[in-house]
């Protein structure tokens, strides 16, 4: 198995911990130093900054990216990747391009790459 295809395997189970209100909104993160697995992320519905507003047609979220960010346990900063990854509720891939904040937040802390799949289920990768 590929470092690659094990950093999304990581991503998508790491997904399924995502309490999202619907199955294609579970997206999952897993932060890697080499082949070393530092930490895995899923986004988290209502769980934002305390005073802001919350509303039947707009939920708020923390991105699975910052979790991961956030939950590492080592501060090893050497060839860090951060696989994202999501599953729709039919099974097959979505996008799971990060936002540019979630790009800049990878770029400040010293991650060199990000994989995602794009809107047509192939694999990408860009440098933040």
């Amino acid at each position: 198995m590929s470092q690659i295809d094990r950093g999304f395997d990581a991503a998508f189970a790491a997904s399924e911990l995502s309490d999202a209100p619907r199955q294609g909104l579970k997206m999952g993160a897993a932060l890697f130093s080499g082949s070393r697995l530092l930490s895995v992320g899923a986004n988290l519905y209502g769980r934002s900054h305390p005073e802001s507003e919350q509303s039947k047609d707009f939920w708020r979220s923390t991105h699975c990216e910052h979790v991961a960010l956030l939950r590492r346990q080592h501060y090893d900063n050497r060839r860090l990747t951060l696989y994202v990854a999501r599953r729709r509720k039919d099974g097959s891939i979505g996008s799971s391009r990060p936002c540019k904040n979630c790009l800049w937040l990878c770029s400040v802390l010293g991650v060199t790459r990000v994989w995602f799949y794009n809107s047509y289920g192939q694999r990408e990768v860009v440098t933040p």
